[in-house]
């Protein structure tokens, strides 16, 4: 991956995390969401512990939101800037990412 593609990807991924955040604050906070403080308000533990030694990326964490964006682009024919949180889930449980 060239390094173009991968500002727009991490672009994208702050979007994407930005839309959903604001579909948990309450309304008179979603003005205060934007794309400068939106790592700050997002999940802070990276990784989550299951039974055993297993382990895995936290759930709308950005580095998981970002491998889902990369699978997405691999198996479907959209661009980076048509992928909002809207297709994010649809492709998600279509592609059963």
């Amino acid at each position: 991956m060239n390094k173009r593609k991968r500002k727009k990807i991490d672009h994208q991924v702050k979007i994407i995390l930005m839309e959903w955040i604001k579909t948990l604050v309450p309304e008179d906070q979603k003005d205060q969401v934007n794309l400068q403080n939106v790592l700050t308000l997002a999940p802070a533990k990276e990784y989550i512990k299951k039974e055993g030694h297993e382990v895995n990326l936290s759930v709308y964490h950005p580095r998981w939101i970002k491998q889902k964006v990369k699978r997405i682009l691999k198996k479907s024919n959209l661009n980076i800037e048509e992928i909002n949180l809207d297709v994010f889930k649809c492709k998600m449980n279509h592609y059963e990412i």
